[in-house]
């Protein structure tokens, strides 16, 4: 007799297909937003087995609760080919998506998402100045020293504060690259 453990690991082998399926149909239920939520969440948790092309087609989601937790989810998987999509939630119309977007670009750190999360410092939302801000951190790249500095200038002091912190941690990372390689 196998352990429930090991059950549970065998039916993981035979049986992949059929789980995920069951995520994708809630995912593809329109008539309960909160499915589509909870299936997007858990989607991010499993990731693997084509959850990024599912999650990048389900951000067209009309519930933007759908679309938080899509976003969330693709941060979390961290995986690149989500780079394009999430850069184009940046600049589309639903605002209160768009600090959601630049933590996630963050969490992936692509530096092919800089420009677009530069472009987000111009926003009239301090919400989304401070992802921006934060996202840019994580990611690294010099391209975004400038931008950061002229932030520190910015009208709201959560922003100034952030930029201040991020360009202390580019400072830092810098700096642990020089000692590490002298």
């Amino acid at each position: 007799m196998l352990s429930p453990r090991r059950s549970s690991v065998a039916l993981d082998r035979e049986f992949p297909q059929r789980r995920l399926d069951v995520l994708v149909d809630a995912l593809r239920d329109r008539d309960d937003a909160r499915a589509r939520r909870t299936a997007a969440s858990l989607l991010g948790q499993v990731g693997g087995l084509g959850a990024v092309d599912l999650l990048v087609a389900a951000l067209s989601d009309p519930d933007e609760h759908v679309c938080t937790a899509v976003i969330a989810s693709l941060g979390r998987i961290g995986d690149e080919r989500a780079v394009p999509s999430l850069c184009a939630v940046l600049g589309d119309g639903h605002p209160r998506l768009h600090p959601h977007a630049a933590a996630a670009l963050g969490e992936i750190g692509a530096p092919g998402a800089v420009d677009a999360l530069v472009a987000a410092l111009r926003s009239t939302c301090y919400r989304l100045r401070v992802a921006a801000i934060e996202a840019l951190a994580k990611i690294g790249d010099r391209r975004a020293l400038e931008p950061l500095t002229a932030a520190l200038g910015d009208g709201d002091p959560c922003v100034r504060l952030s930029a201040a912190a991020a360009l202390c941690k580019l400072n830092l990372a810098k700096g642990a690259h020089h000692a590490s390689q002298g």
